[in-house]
C-alpha cells in the first residue's frame, strides 16, 4: 500500500519537480505523516506559478526536510500541516529575456469552480524555517531571507479559526469565495551590493546595502470563482 502511494505522490509531484523518487518518501499512512528528505523544484513551473516577469528568471530551486501532516478524520475543519527546514532560490535579473511559453505541467492544473481538493489547499498551513533567495545581475547582486516564516488561514476578524471553515466567506449568488491568510515572519533580512565586473562575485559580509527588520506580517484576501459543495 506505501508503495503504491509513493507512486501516486511522485506521479503527481514530478510536475512541479525534478528527479524526483519514491526513495525519497518517507510515509506513515496510518498517523497522516509524510516526509521528503530533499526536493528539487521545477523553475519552469515555478516561475509559470507566481507569474513572474519575463526579465526575472528562477534559476535554480531547491527545499529541504519538508514534511506533511494530513489530519485524515478532520479534513473539513482542520488544515493540513507543512513543515519546510530551509528553501533557497537563486534568480537571475536579465535584460531582453525572452517570454516563456505556457508549462503543460501547470496547464493541466487548471479548471473551474471550487470544491473538496481545492479547498483542502487552500486551507493549508505552511511553516518554513529559512526562505532565501539570492538575485544576480550584471550590475549588482544581493539576496532576501526570511526566518520562521507562517502562513496560516484566518477568520475575516483576522483571528485563529476554531474550524477551517470559519476561514471562508461564500457567496452563491455571485458564485465567489474569500479566502483569509496570514503570513507572518520572525526575521527580514535584505542585502544588496554592486558590482564593478560581470564576474564578481558579490560579499555577503559587506554588503553597503543592508536591512534587517524583526517581526512582520501580511495579512491577504484572496477571491477564488466558482463554490462546491464541501
Amino acid at each position: 500500500m506505501a508503495g503504491i502511494i509513493k507512486n501516486q505522490l511522485v506521479k503527481h509531484l514530478s510536475k512541479f519537480t525534478r528527479n524526483l523518487k519514491p526513495e525519497q518518501i518517507s510515509l506513515d499512512v496510518l498517523k497522516g505523516k509524510s516526509k521528503l528528505d530533499f526536493i528539487e523544484i521545477n523553475e519552469a513551473v515555478l516561475s509559470e506559478l507566481l507569474e513572474l516577469p519575463c526579465w526575472l528568471r528562477i534559476q535554480r530551486a531547491h527545499c529541504t526536510g519538508v514534511t506533511v501532516s494530513v489530519p485524515w478524520t478532520r479534513l473539513k475543519s482542520a488544515p493540513v500541516q507543512m513543515f519546510i527546514d530551509e528553501i533557497v532560490v537563486d534568480v537571475e535579473l536579465a535584460s531582453g529575456a525572452p517570454p516563456r511559453g505556457s508549462s503543460s505541467a501547470l496547464s493541466s492544473l487548471g479548471g473551474d469552480g471550487y470544491g473538496f481538493a481545492e479547498k483542502i489547499v487552500e486551507g493549508m498551513s505552511v511553516y518554513i524555517n529559512t526562505v532565501e533567495i539570492n538575485f544576480d545581475s550584471d550590475a549588482f547582486g544581493g539576496s532576501l531571507m526570511l526566518q520562521r516564516l507562517s502562513v496560516e488561514s484566518r477568520t475575516p476578524a483576522w483571528m485563529q479559526p476554531t474550524d477551517l471553515r470559519q476561514s471562508r466567506i461564500s457567496c452563491h449568488q455571485t458564485n465567489r469565495v474569500l479566502i483569509y491568510k496570514q503570513i507572518q515572519w520572525h526575521l527580514l533580512r535584505i542585502e544588496a551590493s554592486s558590482k564593478t565586473e560581470k564576474s564578481e562575485k558579490r560579499s555577503k559580509i559587506n554588503a553597503p546595502l543592508r536591512l534587517i527588520t524583526s517581526g512582520g506580517k501580511i495579512r491577504v484576501a484572496l477571491k477564488k470563482n466558482g463554490i462546491g459543495r464541501f
